[in-house]
């Protein structure tokens, strides 16, 4: 048992690089220390996370697909839907649910102002437990008319799977939701990756570091 423990522990270390290198070289992490990013928050950032460039490549998104069933499996258990965020989450929920043979949804910002008037777009039944599928959180704030769309529409949404964790907040806004945060890697890894193989310089790291800190 210890033995299959370990081993786990190291595919699962083996994969958070893999999609480290892959943030890496699709070139989805940029960092400016002299003109900041504006995230959605409005917030300025030394560094900008685009996870969207990861759609491009198959064996990428596959990896995240074979991520995501363990996850759920070992520690959210059964799902009856996944729900994509309108729209960066879509794509990533459409995969994993392809992947896996699974129902899914995708829930908009807000209730459409036309036609039906609905946020949800796709099948979701009174009851049924919901999986939200993200890219990225920050501080969790985008996440909060998610969570509350599938709840008004009579799912019940406990968990929120993301495929990277900026680290600012995003845990602890989801669980004031009773929501508990999934990710498949970190800023603070990524970071530590990029710095060790040669993708950042020193400088560009402590900058960064700092901004988390302070942030």
């Amino acid at each position: 048992m210890k033995q299959l423990k370990k081993k786990n522990i190291k595919t699962v270390k083996k994969f958070k690089e893999s999609i480290e290198r892959a943030l890496w070289d699709a070139k989805a992490i940029q960092i400016n220390t002299e003109k900041q990013f504006t995230l959605a928050s409005g917030k300025l950032s030394p560094i900008y996370i685009d996870c969207r460039k990861l759609i491009s490549f198959p064996n990428v998104m596959d990896q995240i697909a074979a991520r995501a069933k363990e996850i759920i499996e070992k520690n959210i258990g059964n799902v009856d839907v996944l729900a994509g965020g309108e729209t960066a989450g879509i794509p990533f929920a459409a995969w994993i649910a392809a992947k896996l043979g699974m129902k899914m949804v995708y829930v908009r910002k807000g209730a459409k102002e036309y036609g039906t008037g609905k946020q949800i777009e796709g099948e979701l039944e009174n009851g049924d437990k919901v999986l939200l599928v993200e890219d990225l959180i920050t501080d969790g704030g985008s996440k909060i008319s998610f969570i509350e769309g599938v709840r008004n529409s009579g799912g019940r949404i406990n968990d929120c799977l993301v495929v990277f964790d900026r680290e600012q907040g995003g845990a602890q806004k989801l669980s004031e939701l009773k929501v508990k945060l999934w990710s498949l890697t970190n800023l603070s890894r990524t970071l530590e990756f990029g710095l060790r193989n040669k993708y950042i310089t020193q400088k560009e790291f402590d900058t960064v570091k700092q901004y988390i800190a302070n942030n």
